[in-house]
């Protein structure tokens, strides 16, 4: 992988076992902290491809195109029967 993607690839190790929610958190940290763009969309019971493509039909990484930092997009899903986050993408 690093051949492929070179210096854009970034491996954060964390000591001991740790669920998955928290290397969420720590790559999130490290994000901010390389000041990176976060662009969230979320629905409820739908789907995390139909907030992807929210995001990308009504533009909201336009503002963003001519900027240096990174845009990262991000489609979630929130079932309403289970109250959780049933499904998400990460694009790009």
């Amino acid at each position: 992988m690093a051949t492929e993607f070179g210096p854009r690839l970034f491996l954060l190790e964390r000591s001991g076992k740790q669920v998955l929610g928290t290397a969420y958190i720590t790559g999130f940290k490290w994000a901010l902290a390389h000041d990176y763009v976060y662009i969230f969309e979320f629905k409820r019971d739908k789907t995390a491809e139909e907030a992807l493509r929210q995001i990308e039909t009504q533009g909201y990484a336009k503002p963003y195109a001519a900027e240096k930092r990174a845009v990262l997009k991000i489609g979630a899903n929130f079932d309403s029967r289970e109250r959780t986050v049933s499904g998400w993408i990460v694009e790009r």
